[in-house]
């Protein structure tokens, strides 16, 4: 029997041993599985700002797409502006040479009609050239008798001489800012 108790009593400390060690196993298991949840946890937040991420960038490239088109407009505005400036510097240039020619037969207008005046009154016609200060004073002076010019028909020069109607119609006017 005391084999048989020995045996026992062999057996209970291996078998507290294996308790030892089934507790120091389940302990081993126990945290092993805390870090794993742990990990798990870390996982999906990586995912998630993973996800995050991938949302802003496809945000970003949408927003460059929707601001590259918006460019792309722009220039084209741009460039359909720049072809109107084109066109109305043509246009310009043309008014400028019909604007030369329009002078030159406005002179011509105005040696005409001198000459007609002179040869309806039985005069002998005689040129003189005054400067825009002097025209007024020299027609009031007597030194001239008449005076075809370029003169804006106003109030205060109709107190000074008689103006006959329009012969010549220029189209110059004054332009301002709008809102001034």
């Amino acid at each position: 029997m005391r084999a048989a108790q020995e045996k026992i009593s062999a057996l209970e400390k291996a078998s507290r041993r294996n308790k030892d060690n089934d507790a120091t196993y389940a302990s081993a298991i126990k945290k092993l599985k805390g870090d794993l949840e742990i990990r798990n946890h870390e996982m999906a937040a990586l995912a998630q700002q993973v996800e995050t991420y991938k949302n802003q960038n496809e945000n970003l490239i949408s927003t460059v797409g929707l601001q590259k088109a918006e460019i792309d407009d722009k220039l084209n505005q741009i460039k359909s502006k720049q072809d109107e400036i084109g066109k109305l510097q043509d246009q310009v240039n043309q008014l400028m040479v019909k604007s030369a020619f329009d002078q030159g037969e406005a002179y011509f207008a105005r040696a005409a009609a001198a000459e007609e005046i002179a040869k309806r009154l039985s005069v002998r016609l005689e040129l003189i050239q005054v400067t825009g200060q002097s025209r007024i004073p020299t027609l009031n002076s007597g030194k001239i008798d008449l005076l075809l010019a370029a003169l804006t028909h106003t109030r205060a020069r109709e107190k000074a001489v008689d103006f006959s109607i329009t012969y010549v119609q220029d189209g110059l006017g004054i332009m301002v800012k709008k809102g001034r």
